[in-house]
């Protein structure tokens, strides 16, 4: 799924991603299961609650990868001089 949407599956960070990934669907998957709604609403809410949750962690991690990446550069161009 992370593929498909365009998002890196690989390295350390695709791992923590498919495991996020993997547990919304998985609780998704709970409330999929007890939904009697014609249109999956109760369903479409809980994933919608689901991923509103995870979204402020997946900001700070891409945050502080960003950061890091950042200072590596910063110290890779004080070698180069």
């Amino acid at each position: 799924m992370l593929e498909a949407a365009g998002i890196d599956s690989s390295g350390l960070k695709g791992l923590l991603r498919t495991k996020a990934l993997s547990a919304v669907y998985l609780m998704s998957l709970r409330g999929w299961l007890k939904d009697d709604t014609a249109d999956l609403s109760k369903t479409m809410a809980a994933l919608d609650g689901y991923l509103r949750r995870l979204e402020p962690w997946a900001e700070r991690f891409e945050g502080m990868a960003a950061r890091r990446g950042h200072a590596s550069q910063e110290e890779s161009a004080k070698d180069l001089s």
